[in-house]
């Protein structure tokens, strides 16, 4: 099934054809008709952040998918292959690389009645990697020979430097597809993707993007060992895909895992917008896991939204906008937003994979309608909905945000447990129950942080009312203060965050207060630690105005009205949930202005 949607994904979207690909260039190689290298031009581009140079994205042909030994490309390769030197400090490899590439130009351009052809041979018989370092042009560039892949380029269209790239050339497309008919020799039988027979994908092409995997790809479907095989087929064949559906899949999900122009949220305002300086992906990141996403038909429109809605931060300035359109697809309806239509009905297609050495995992893939999507994660956000710090400018929580509310905010390593994203996703995609891991997480660092935020108290809110529990009724799981509440876990945290409010006003500037050292222990055994706060608090007391007193004591008074006169010794997890609800809730409420 993910094969299917991904084929028809790149039968939808105007992806390279078959024997083509997308691959990051760095520099090209300006040929003159006698093969003699006139300039080196440099395709980097400044970064948006940063002083780092980024190369830029071409069709070229498609490169072979190689982990070791000598195996060239056609017009683009490193400098390596094309030039015969590189700085890996191993010259004779490189030479048995640049003598591998001439020998296979001059294989397939042999014969091509094309000026840019003849000169491209020209250059390889005349090209002499010992002095490859001593011409001009190669020590003008030193960062030529890093690694980044190069091309060839012959002509003078000055106005478009495209024009003069070899791999465009028509007589040399012409040899290049040619080459590869005729080098399609694996086993006909029938592909389930394509529903006919064709020859079989001996290996699928690598899949680049996905983070922690190996820079130069990874493979979705390979096999690698006699273990995996069956049936005396080797490698790719036991999968049964045909090479025209391994290279549809395989384009379609780089494609998807590289950046692209915006076109929806950034012309929220009307103003023009620079698509060099502003890019999008069609995919997001959590934990280890990559996620992509993409709608039936492949209008982008579709994935702009739902990356919206994932990342809420994107679309603050649109917010109007959202809520209205969101609120017209959740009840069915078709909307068109800035010249993009938008069906709720459309088929939508979320899929999470992560790293396993050379080959990628599944984590998840996700198929429903793109409205009941967008259903799905409203009530998630309206689940988190929760009285937020007046310097908290974010509208709403993305699962990035959630998973980082359980990882440790001293450790080097900021990643939350492998699992936990894809288990959230799913659990908010497919209207099941949170994850019981997320809690725990949060508990964790509760425990060892003796605070809670704004995200923390949300996930307890959210986690409760999609897994209800009576130690944490639904009457604390409001989005502030309730007075009313008759749980008792619930008060007994409004009373703890009253108390430290005596201690913080009687002391200015305390650095640690009794939350520092009591607040976990209050939270799970109330009766052995309230006795000592009480006491502590009369010292506080002491120390204030006398209309301070007065407000605190009627404050106090309140709470303790709904609190039995012999607290509880000890406190469930759903309980200290109520316990830690209750004391942000009063904690905020404390700093929320008041009319009178």
């Amino acid at each position: 099934m993910i094969l299917d949607a991904l084929t028809r994904y790149y039968q939808a979207v105007n992806l390279p054809r078959p024997g083509w690909s997308k691959v990051k260039v760095s520099y090209g190689l300006k040929l003159n008709p006698d093969g003699s290298l006139q300039n080196v031009v440099s395709y980097l581009r400044p970064a948006e952040k940063g002083n780092k140079q980024l190369p830029q994205l071409k069709e070229v042909p498609e490169p072979v998918k190689r982990s070791s030994g000598v195996n060239p490309n056609f017009l683009c390769d490193n400098s390596a292959y094309l030039l015969g030197v590189d700085q890996k400090g191993k010259p004779e490899r490189a030479k048995k690389c640049f003598e591998a590439a001439k020998a296979f130009h001059q294989k397939l351009l042999a014969g091509v009645d094309s000026p840019a052809a003849q000169a491209v041979l020209a250059y390889f018989e005349h090209w002499d990697p010992d002095t490859a370092l001593s011409h001009p042009e190669i020590a003008q560039n030193p960062d030529l020979t890093a690694g980044g892949n190069v091309i060839f380029l012959f002509g003078e269209d000055r106005e478009n430097l495209e024009h003069n790239e070899v791999q465009r050339d028509p007589a040399v497309v012409q040899a290049w597809q040619q080459y590869r008919n005729e080098n399609q020799d694996g086993p006909a039988a029938f592909c389930p993707v394509l529903e006919q027979t064709a020859p079989m994908a001996r290996l699928h092409p690598a899949i680049k993007g996905v983070r922690g995997a190996q820079s130069s790809g990874a493979s979705l479907i390979s096999y690698n060992a006699d273990a995996f095989c069956s049936y005396g087929k080797e490698q790719g064949e036991n999968a049964g895909i045909s090479q025209q559906a391994a290279f549809a899949y395989t384009t379609a999900l780089n494609y998807l895992l590289s950046d692209h122009p915006t076109h929806l949220w950034n012309t929220a305002t009307q103003e023009k917008v620079d698509p060099q300086k502003s890019r999008f992906r069609y995919a997001s990141q959590l934990g280890d896991t990559t996620v992509v996403y993409w709608a039936e038909g492949g209008d982008p429109a579709y994935q702009e939204f739902y990356h919206g809605m994932i990342e809420p931060e994107s679309l603050s300035d649109a917010k109007e906008e959202v809520n209205a359109v969101l609120s017209n697809l959740t009840n069915g309806k078709t909307v068109d937003i800035q010249g993009m239509e938008l069906d709720p009905g459309v088929q939508f297609y979320i899929l999470g994979i992560s790293p396993n050495a050379a080959r990628l995992s599944v984590r998840f893939f996700l198929q429903d309608s793109f409205g009941v999507f967008l259903g799905r994660i409203q009530e998630h956000q309206q689940r988190l909905e929760i009285v937020k710090p007046v310097r908290d400018p974010r509208e709403n929580l993305s699962f990035w945000q959630l998973l980082q509310e359980t990882v440790n905010p001293n450790s080097k390593d900021k990643n939350p447990a492998p699992l936990l994203g894809g288990a959230l996703v799913r659990s908010v995609l497919e209207g099941l129950p949170y994850p019981a891991a997320l809690l725990e997480g949060v508990f964790v660092r509760l425990r060892a942080e003796r605070n809670i935020n704004r995200g923390k108290a949300a996930i307890l809110k959210a986690y409760y009312l999609k897994n209800p529990n009576s130690g944490c009724p639904k009457e604390v799981l409001t989005v502030a203060l309730n007075k009313d509440s008759k749980s008792v876990p619930y008060h007994l945290g409004r009373w703890f965050a009253v108390l430290e409010g005596i201690q913080q006003d009687a002391n200015p500037g305390i650095n640690a207060t009794i939350r520092d050292k009591y607040f976990s222990s209050a939270a799970s055994t109330p009766a052995a630690i309230f006795a000592l706060l009480v006491q502590l608090s009369q010292k506080h007391l002491a120390k204030l105005s006398e209309g301070q007193t007065i407000f605190y004591s009627k404050l106090i008074q309140e709470i303790t009205d709904h609190i039995p006169d012999e607290l509880p010794t000890r406190l469930s997890l759903p309980e200290q949930a109520s316990f830690y609800l209750g004391y942000y809730h009063q904690t905020q409420d404390r700093y929320t202005k008041k009319e009178d």
